[in-house]
């Protein structure tokens, strides 16, 4: 398929737009930025300044990464989804189509967040948590997930 690609250099030197030689689809990837050689970035994607996204991981069309933000390994992230600047995707974690994580929250390893969900800035998903399509977290809440013997 030519419809993804996976950088093979761990730091980008020069900032700016770039096209994949191999089938013309474009990126925009900021300056400082660690892209892990195994990480899977689709057409479309802006990589903001410093950002890192680790191996395994998916980054889906036209997703924006913020400054600073950490993708962790083996995290997905939907099409048309806002990552806001210094947020935390924790390892394995999947972001649905169309959500936005906001700036400075943490979502915890393997946790789910739902298409269209909104995460407001500075919140707390817990590893394992699952949050409903179109659902609302405020600023710095903290959501755990439920025990699985209730």
């Amino acid at each position: 398929m030519k419809k993804y690609i996976a950088w093979t250099k761990w730091e980008i030197d020069d900032a700016g737009r770039r096209v994949d030689p191999r089938n013309g689809n474009a990126y925009w990837i900021g300056n400082g930025a660690h892209i892990h050689r195994g990480a899977i970035i689709e057409p479309g994607a802006v990589i903001g300044y410093r950002a890192a996204i680790g191996a395994g991981a998916r980054v889906g069309k036209r997703v924006i990464i913020g400054y600073q933000a950490m993708i962790d390994e083996r995290a997905y992230i939907g099409d048309w989804t806002c990552i806001e600047p210094g947020a935390y995707i924790g390892d394995g974690a999947i972001i649905g189509c169309r959500a936005r994580i906001g700036e400075g929250a943490e979502v915890g390893a393997w946790a789910t967040i739902g298409g269209r969900a909104k995460i407001g800035y500075g919140a707390h998903i817990a590893p394992n948590a699952q949050i409903p399509e179109k659902a609302i977290v405020v600023h710095e809440t903290y959501i755990f997930a439920k025990d699985s013997e209730e």
